[in-house]
């Protein structure tokens, strides 16, 4: 019997993510002629209903082959249509420069400690007096006052400003937000100054989704009138509501360490527990001629509204699909396998939204609930008890375990690290959030009632308290987090492979699995091995896009000689990325230089075999690299040979007077000059044909040799 036979949805999810990932990496506009998909579909037409086709008889995995095709091209053409850099109405195509437009809020305005940041639809563009329609979206950043602060979603304004590309990656393996926005579908982003931008419409109550998170306002007020506050109100408002923006960064660390952090979004436990409780409270409705009907509706009808009064996050999208679907299959009194269900709506979803696939919370929703499903029953059998309370313990830790299991490579990939005591937290962490969780609710619904409310509120603070304190007491225990763990892609397949293969060993006993257990184990090995050779053999100058603090690193093997400016010490921003370079380099020994000293600020060792710096001027093996941030040096006999000349801190010069000074091969442009000065150098270059680098534009430099 085939093993796929009871799960068709799972076949599709190879082509759809295979398709999708392909138009979302090459980002180019290559469209699928039409006339070839017609004559696939008239291909699998015949191949299905001309069963008497003896090439089709003979050959009937041609049928799946011409769907996996017909779907990779339907998925991939989908993708590049919801790209707005392909739409012909894209706002940009207009031109770039100081321009007026006229935008709409789609998500909630953030305020920030300075700006109040929103990501706003540009409609139209004032060409030369004439306003253009346009599409696409970008992130806005407003100088904040009292305006900027009561903007929300749906509202229309107008405004000025000139969009720039986000910046990328200051550092090697730091957060890319250039990355993270494109993702988005977000490729521009501008400032606007508070007298440079007015609303126009408040478009107040006009659809479902800006009642929702009227609504959400109101809720968050009933929080605060009950003297819900501080680090107790960030998470709760967190945990029922999906509001993040006052969570602190010590208590993202805390939830993070502890492998908590789920916790403070809500997902699909949330949306599990309204479906339960809608279940209980519209239950009568069974009874009438229409009854199950305008049940399913209601029920579907508010787990969206709960959803959208949540911000939509992956997980929650991910969940009310799924509940959706599940509510319809209970109307239609039939039971689906989970499996198909989890599939069907990512199917929907990626559909309807492409980029949701380097989404990493889509990614880890889905894979959690996969490993729960798959895995948790073989884990809970695993230990078996008459004790209820052991019981429901170990029902949980299952759960962790088998979520775990399946979410800790990707977790690696992309955190780098790993909470070492998950099980622990989870232990009490998951019934006391759903505690919190069905308390907080019941002081939404009675937050107008006096004595009441007063009472549930000292509840739910005195709960989320104890969360918090018991969540900042595992994070201080020894050993409770391992970071500094880098893993390339093909590290963290293998790592899966042999997740894989040991689990179904240990379920099966098979020694075909135990065989592919050693293989994969031998391989991961041997890469890690590779990768230490390689970055002990290592040879880079890294120059750091962190914007007015300019450092430069010479890696040679295990050594990081890191020559910086004196705005650079003690700066925590740069001190955490850069000591997430090393580690992901495997740097053990870092040597510290003053860029305008000749001196060795550490008790360290310089390398004079390959390292030698005078002046402004650095010899790192064969290359040569010179430092302007001021004059140009005076005119000598012949010129200077250099193989990178790195421009910092607003020198004023020329291009055409460093050619004179100079002979370089490529000249690199530090973020810490202005936009202004930085354009005019791209222009002179331009003319001169020399090859220039804006690492503002590029993030990162690293040139290996």
């Amino acid at each position: 019997m085939n093993p796929w036979r009871p799960f068709p949805l799972i076949r599709l999810i190879i082509p759809i993510i295979t398709g999708t990932a392909t138009a979302l990496l090459i980002r180019k506009e290559i469209h699928i002629p039409l006339f070839i998909t017609l004559f696939l579909i008239l291909l699998l037409i015949a191949s299905v209903f001309i069963k008497s086709l003896t090439l089709f008889y003979q050959r009937r995995w041609l049928t799946g082959m011409l769907i996996f095709i017909l779907l990779f091209l339907l998925v991939y053409e989908n993708t590049i249509r919801n790209n707005d850099l392909f739409n012909q109405d894209y706002f940009i195509k207009q031109g770039i420069g100081q321009k007026f437009y006229i935008g709409d809020l789609v998500e909630p305005a953030i305020q920030k400690q300075k700006t109040t940041k929103a990501v706003v639809n540009v409609v139209a563009v004032d060409c030369s007096g004439t306003w253009i329609s346009t599409k696409g979206k970008a992130l806005i950043y407003f100088q904040k006052d009292t305006r900027s602060e009561h903007l929300f979603y749906g509202d229309r304004i107008i405004f000025r400003t000139e969009f720039t590309e986000p910046q990328s990656a200051g550092f090697p393996h730091s957060f890319d937000q250039k990355r993270f926005l494109n993702n988005q579908n977000i490729f521009y982003t501008g400032y606007i100054n508070s007298v440079y931008w007015k609303t126009i419409s408040y478009h107040r109550n006009q659809d479902l989704l800006r009642l929702a998170l009227s609504m959400r306002n109101r809720l968050l007020q009933i929080l605060r009138e009950n003297q819900v506050q501080g680090r107790e109100f960030a998470v709760t408002a967190a945990l029922l509501l999906g509001y993040v923006d006052e969570i602190d960064k010590e208590l993202i660390k805390d939830y993070s360490a502890t492998g908590a952090m789920h916790i403070l979004s809500v997902s699909g436990m949330h949306v599990g527990i309204i479906f339960l409780v809608l279940e209980k409270i519209l239950g009568f409705l069974r009874k009438g001629k229409y009854g199950i009907l305008i049940k399913t509706s209601l029920i579907i009808l508010l787990i969206w509204f709960y959803a959208m009064l949540t911000g939509l996050s992956p997980a929650v999208l991910r969940a009310s699909v799924m509940i959706s679907l599940v509510a319809v299959g209970k109307a239609m009194k039939r039971q689906p396998d989970i499996l198909n269900i989890l599939s069907a709506s990512f199917i929907i979803l990626l559909f309807h939204e492409p980029t949701l696939l380097l989404n990493v919370g889509f990614q880890l929703s889905y894979l959690a609930v996969a490993g729960i499903v798959l895995l948790y029953k073989p884990v809970y059998d695993q230990y078996i008890t008459s004790n209820y309370i052991l019981d429901k313990i170990w029902s949980i830790v299952a759960v962790s375990i088998a979520a775990q299991i399946i979410t800790f490579p990707l977790s690696l990939y992309y955190f780098h690290q790993f909470p070492n005591y998950f099980m622990l937290t989870n232990i009490l962490v998951v019934p006391l959030s759903s505690l919190v969780i069905y308390t907080g609710i019941i002081l939404l619904i009675l937050g107008s009632v006096p004595v009441v409310s007063v009472f549930l509120a000292n509840i739910l603070i005195g709960l989320v308290w104890f969360l918090n304190h018991f969540i900042h007491f595992i994070e201080g225990m020894p050993f409770a987090l391992s970071r500094g763990v880098y893993l390339n892609i093909g590290q963290t397949v293998c790592i899966y492979l042999l997740v894989l293969t040991l689990s179904l060993f240990l379920f099966y006993k098979k020694k075909m699995y135990l065989f592919l257990v050693f293989i994969f184990s031998i391989g991961l090995t041997g890469s890690f091995l590779s990768q230490r050779i390689h970055q002990l053999k290592s040879r880079k100058i890294i120059v750091y896009a962190a914007k007015n603090l300019p450092a430069f690193d010479f890696i040679n093997g295990g050594t990081s000689i890191l020559l910086y400016d004196p705005k650079v010490r003690d700066n925590v921003y740069f001190e955490e990325n850069h000591q997430a370079t090393c580690s992901a380099l495997g740097i053990k020994n870092n040597l510290r230089i003053m860029l305008t000293s000749g001196k060795i600020n550490s008790s360290g060792l310089l390398f004079h075999d390959c390292f030698y710096k005078k002046g402004d001027f650095i010899q790192f093996y064969d290359k040569r690299i010179g430092f302007l941030n001021r004059q140009l040096p005076a005119l000598v006999n012949r010129k200077i040979h250099l193989d990178y000349l790195v421009l910092t801190g607003n020198p004023k010069v020329t291009i055409d007077q460093i050619k004179k000074i100079f002979a370089v091969d490529e000249i690199v442009v530090h973020p810490s000059n202005s936009r202004w000065i930085s354009n005019e150098w791209k222009a002179e270059a331009a003319l001169m044909k020399m090859k220039i680098r804006f690492v503002n534009e590029t993030g990162a430099y690293v040139i290996q040799f």
